[in-house]
This record gives C-alpha cells, sequence and structure tokens, in this order.
C-alpha cells in the first residue's frame, strides 16, 4: 500500500493540501511532495494559499523550534496517578547530550524572543491551539475572525524574531519553490 493520498483524498481537500517540488540545478526535479497542511498552522501559513504567507526563514525557525522542542523531551508529559502519594524530589531520568543541546537551543531562543512572543510561540506552535482560539483567549477579541488576524499577525512577528536568534541575517533563502514553474515576484528596489 503507497504512503501518498489517493487522487480523489487530494481533490476532495482542496487549498489544504501543498505542493511542493525541490528542485537541484538545471531543472533537475529532486523530490514532489504533498502534505495536508489542516492541522498545521505553520504549513498553512507557509502555504501559497495563506492571505499573508510567511518567509522561508520564518518557516524554518518554526519548525527548528519544535524541532528543539521535541528533541528535549520537554514536552513528554505522562498521565497523573492521583491514587499516589505525592512525592517531591522524585528520580530524574538523565538527559542525553542530544536532548540537553536541544533543551538548551529552545531555552536560549525563548528568552531571546522575549515572553510575550514567546507565549504565542508556545500555544499556537508547540500545544497546536489554534489562532483563532488564541487571539480569543489571549488577545480578548470577541469576534472570532478578528481574533484569528491578529493572533496571525503577532505570530508572523513572533517567527521573524525567532528567525532572526536561529539565523541572524546570514541565512540565504530556502532553495525550493511550490509548484513546476512558479517564480516569486521581486519587488522593485527604490
Amino acid at each position: 500500500m503507497s504512503d501518498e493520498p489517493t487522487k480523489e483524498r487530494l481533490r476532495h481537500a482542496g487549498d489544504d493540501v501543498e505542493r511542493r517540488t525541490i528542485t537541484v540545478g538545471e531543472g533537475e526535479t529532486l523530490v514532489t511532495t504533498e502534505n495536508f497542511v489542516i492541522n498545521d498552522v505553520l504549513g498553512r501559513m507557509f502555504s501559497k494559499s495563506a492571505k499573508h504567507p510567511i518567509d522561508g526563514d520564518s518557516y524554518a525557525a518554526g519548525r527548528q523550534w519544535q524541532h528543539d522542542w521535541d528533541q528535549s523531551g520537554a514536552g513528554k508529559i505522562g498521565a497523573v496517578d492521583t491514587s499516589r502519594d505525592v512525592v517531591q524530589g522524585g528520580k530524574m531520568h538523565d538527559m542525553t547530550a542530544r536532548a540537553l543541546d536541544a533543551f538548551r537551543r529552545y531555552t536560549n531562543a525563548r528568552k531571546a524572543v522575549g515572553h510575550d512572543l514567546a507565549h504565542i510561540l508556545f500555544h499556537v506552535l508547540l500545544m497546536d491551539e489554534e489562532p483563532a482560539e488564541y487571539g480569543k483567549k489571549w488577545l480578548w477579541h470577541t469576534n472570532e475572525k478578528l481574533a484569528g488576524v491578529e493572533a496571525k499577525a503577532v505570530l508572523r512577528v513572533a517567527l521573524k524574531r525567532l528567525a532572526f536568534v536561529y539565523y541572524g541575517d546570514s541565512k540565504p533563502p530556502m532553495a525550493a519553490h511550490h509548484e513546476a514553474g512558479y517564480r516569486p515576484s521581486i519587488p522593485e528596489a527604490t
């Protein structure tokens, strides 16, 4: 059985499917992927169908933030057994060098981004909270559409700052495009 989605599922998904082709050299196709971006806020914001898409550096920084969180093991939450006695200072499990390095990168990026922007990064990227839900809960909007717009605007700023923290100004732009023949428009210099 193939891991790829069927043509029917792709047709019914519509804008919820992102098609990307990565090329090398003189038009040689390296890989073509089709990903469902329904539950992926970062993927939807990077999608060409987004109203105000984020750039590749912001997308890569968001993915790096998620990767560092996952690698550090900070997101592993177990079920609490309420029938057992509470023990302070229980046995700590040793962290691997990779997990410690990932946790260090995560905490340094969180400090550099600042508490206010790290808050939305944590809730939306790590806890999978929808931007509209975040906007209603934390930005105090009653209108769901305005809440989502405001939350995405704040998330865009947070991702830009996160990209600067992870990559600075030296990271070259990503060498990928969405479809064969897709060419982004380049604004004229003033």
